[in-house]
């Protein structure tokens, strides 16, 4: 147990996502070991109710390393590690890292990150150069470790609660998708290779749970609107997410890359053999024991590995089993508690070894954020503002 040591939490928001969901987790985690918690939010959220329920009351703090750096000072409160949540945190971190902290920077993207180092060079800057890095899957750290050769990076598993209750498997197959409807998350390749396949098999369903409240969504609705075959279910959460989870056999996860879904741990959670992608981060945890491992955009390899399981039905039962294996062995949260625990014993002392100088951002007087001019000060003070637009 700790003895009252104190964490400051950075989110680059608290929306009810992935990431800022793990650092509830972690919250939680450490609220139970004795430890005081603070949480930071760069924007806010419907996951602010969620801390204050736990009894942390997050504060909202402007994105500037300007605005960061006076609120850590005007707070004047000594912390004994400071993690900063995913890379849209960037600016926190490199602020932070200067007061001689023991300073952990956990990553939550893949694709997102190799974005952003080729074309944010502010972000590559402290990227490159940060000595202490935690990443959320296997595949995610191998990013990480392409670009930056200073920190050994450290692997964090996402989890999910256990909530099984029994094996659902159905007469007619029925595949399953739930998260963004998007490009990036291969749901128009799913669509394509499924509705492919029912011109040869009449007795399968798609069941494609997310919010369909925009331009893609819309359209792959508006292609499919004649196939009795495949449903659009909204949102869906609580008692509806468990009954979508019953209804499918197969969890399908075509993203072009996801550093580590968390879709992905449900349907093991609930037992669901799984297809999804080369450049899904836990795909580590399928196997033709419980599922298919596909190319990225490959219709046709999408489209085969659905046949199989209508060919395969009697194999079914047994993947669903291996799948609760899997999910037991790897995605359960007493691992991701085991991780933590060596998270902040490893970093005890772990203070930061900053080789940059900063850039800071000056605001006008009384003016909004947006209009700043960043500027770098390498141990010395410049001042520069931005002109006003006559």
């Amino acid at each position: 147990m700790a003895k009252n040591n104190r964490i400051l939490l950075v989110s680059h928001d608290l929306s009810r996502s992935g990431a800022p969901i793990v650092l509830l987790r972690l919250a939680n985690y450490l609220l139970s070991k004795n430890y005081t918690v603070d949480v930071w939010g760069l924007r806010g959220g419907d996951l602010y109710d969620d801390f204050v329920d736990i009894g942390i009351k997050p504060r909202i703090t402007r994105s500037s390393r300007r605005a960061i750096r006076n609120l850590f000072i005007t707070t004047n409160v000594k912390y004994d590690y400071i993690i900063c949540n995913t890379i849209e945190t960037f600016k926190a971190v490199d602020v932070l890292q200067r007061f001689n902290i023991p300073t952990i920077w956990y990553i939550h993207e893949s694709g997102y990150l190799e974005e952003s180092v080729q074309k944010n060079k502010d972000f590559r800057n402290v990227f490159e150069h940060f000595y202490n890095i935690y990443a959320c899957s296997q595949y995610s750290a191998n990013i990480c470790r392409r670009y930056n050769k200073v920190s050994d990076v450290h692997i964090i598993p996402n989890c999910v609660q256990d909530v099984f209750k029994s094996y659902h498997h159905h007469k007619d197959i029925r595949f399953g998708a739930i998260g963004n409807i998007s490009a990036l998350k291969g749901i128009d390749t799913l669509v394509g290779a499924f509705t492919k396949l029912t011109t040869q098999e009449k007795k399968i369903q798609l069941y494609l749970a997310g919010d369909t409240n925009h331009d893609f969504a819309q359209n792959l609705i508006q292609q499919t609107k004649s196939n009795k075959q495949i449903s659009w279910l909204g949102l869906v959460k609580d008692a509806a997410k468990r009954k979508f989870f019953d209804s499918v056999d197969v969890l399908c996860i075509p993203s072009i890359y996801d550093s580590a879904p968390i879709s992905l741990l449900e349907g093991l959670m609930y037992g669901k053999p799984i297809i999804t992608t080369v450049n899904v981060g836990n795909n580590n945890l399928v196997s033709k024991n419980n599922g298919f491992i596909v190319p990225v955009k490959d219709e046709k390899s999408l489209h085969d590995a659905m046949k199989w399981f209508c060919h395969h039905k009697s194999c079914i039962p047994q993947m669903m089993k291996n799948s609760r294996l899997q999910y037991l062995s790897g995605g359960s949260c007493k691992n991701q508690e085991r991780a933590f625990a060596k998270m902040l014993q490893d970093n005890i002392g772990n203070t930061p070894i900053v080789t940059t100088g900063i850039k800071y951002e000056i605001l006008e007087k009384n003016a909004p954020e947006q209009n700043v001019r960043e500027i770098f000060l390498f141990g010395y003070k410049i001042l520069k503002y931005r002109k006003k637009k006559v």
